[in-house]
């Protein structure tokens, strides 16, 4: 039992040590589970040490869930997550836009984050629960916030249940089954590859150790995909290459409440990605700047930032293939393109293979060519801009979806 920071130390130096597992601190009551369990039951919910990855899941027969959440990061962590239990997601980028969701669509159960723009989680509940078409809707709520009395505001506004962040991939499976009926119970095979269900190893370089990060936790999320991690990781350092000057630039004005949020956005989207020790620097920034204290920890904000940075930029990158001919680059884009234009509109998540052949595709690029642009809409979750970057690249190429 070890704290997460000593993790990567201990692993490397453990050598010959029979060790049956290791415990991290602080312990969530379902790994604590999961590790006592584990010689007694070969096959837990989920459970996985190195690249091996154990799955005896409930299949929920594609049951249609809503996905709210703000952040682009924590979006497609948990949506991989539901997919894999073959749950429909549909996603929402603040509460008016679910409450326009619920309205037209139905839905089986809704996760709600509490903290977004334009409408928070508590209010959107509210108005969702007062639709006649929702009455009976589980909402469960998703947040870092796991005081008592942040409980208590979820339950009084009608949530029915409660998941933390960074979301723990057994306690949400539990929640689920409570308030989804599950179609039935299906194992999926042990495989060796990092990854499931039989798909092949990625074209990715990411190692089984990052400094600063518990890449096992970040997998764990992400049913072992290392392909998407990875992308995320590269999407992650993208993000917050400018995050310091802005974040300082924010202070230096007097805009607190912006800089708190700026803090809470990277502080959710570092939790999710196994980031633990820029994770808990920015929550203490964001605490000193909300209560008015000194900002001791903005010195470890930066440093943690800036290595975490630097190890994603070392140590992890896509392999891509060698790019193909001009004229097998319009055929496939032409083909690419109409095979996700569907899920834009549906707001729901690209596969990860159309994701990569897109990168593929836009390698040799500059920044601001359309395919770019387009790539960052879609990992903004721009569906409307990015249905509108589709519309002027079929029509420059000559082709019509």
């Amino acid at each position: 039992m070890i704290t997460a920071y000593d993790k990567e130390e201990l692993l490397s130096q453990v050598g010959s040590i029979h060790l049956d597992g290791v415990l991290t601190k602080p312990v969530m009551p379902s790994e604590l589970l999961n590790t006592l369990m584990k010689d007694r039951n070969p096959n837990p919910v989920i459970a996985g040490i190195g690249n091996k990855q154990y799955k005896n899941l409930h299949d929920f027969e594609g049951a249609r869930i809503l996905l709210v959440e703000d952040n682009a990061i924590n979006q497609q962590v948990a949506a991989e997550f539901l997919a894999r239990l073959n749950l429909k997601v549909t996603l929402a980028s603040h509460g008016g836009e679910a409450l326009d969701r619920v309205s037209r669509e139905s839905f089986d159960a809704v996760l709600m984050d509490l903290h977004m723009p334009i409408m928070d989680g508590l209010e959107a509940t509210r108005r969702i629960l007062k639709l006649q078409n929702a009455r009976d809707l589980p909402i469960i709520a998703m947040t870092a916030a796991v005081m008592p009395e942040d409980r208590m505001r979820c339950k009084a506004c009608g949530m029915v249940d409660f998941v933390s962040k960074p979301i723990d991939p057994d306690d949400l499976s539990l929640v689920l089954q409570r308030w989804i009926k599950p179609g039935g119970e299906g194992t999926l095979a042990v495989t060796d590859s990092g990854l499931v269900d039989g798909q092949k190893p990625s074209e990715v370089d990411l190692p089984n150790f990052l400094p600063g990060f518990d890449l096992d936790q970040a997998l764990k999320r992400l049913w072992g995909n290392r392909e998407l991690l990875a992308r995320l990781l590269l999407d992650f350092a993208e993000r917050q290459t400018g995050a310091l000057a802005q974040l300082d630039a924010l202070l230096n004005k007097g805009e607190n409440a912006q800089a708190t949020l700026l803090l809470h956005t990277l502080k959710g989207a570092a939790s999710n990605l196994g980031a633990l020790e820029l994770a808990v620097s920015a929550q203490q920034l964001e605490q000193e700047i909300k209560s008015g204290q000194p900002l001791n920890s903005r010195i470890l904000f930066a440093v943690a930032l800036t290595d975490a940075m630097d190890a994603i930029a070392a140590h992890v990158r896509i392999n891509n293939q060698e790019p193909p001919q001009k004229s097998q680059d319009l055929k496939a884009l032409a083909e690419l393109l109409t095979s996700i234009t569907p899920y834009l509109r549906e707001q729901e998540l690209i596969p990860d293979a159309q994701m990569t052949a897109l990168q593929q595709l836009a390698q040799n690029d500059t920044p601001n060519s359309p395919l770019a642009k387009l790539i960052f809409q879609i990992n903004q979750f721009d569906n409307a801009g990015a249905l509108s970057t589709i519309t002027q690249l079929t029509s420059a190429l000559g082709f019509k979806l």
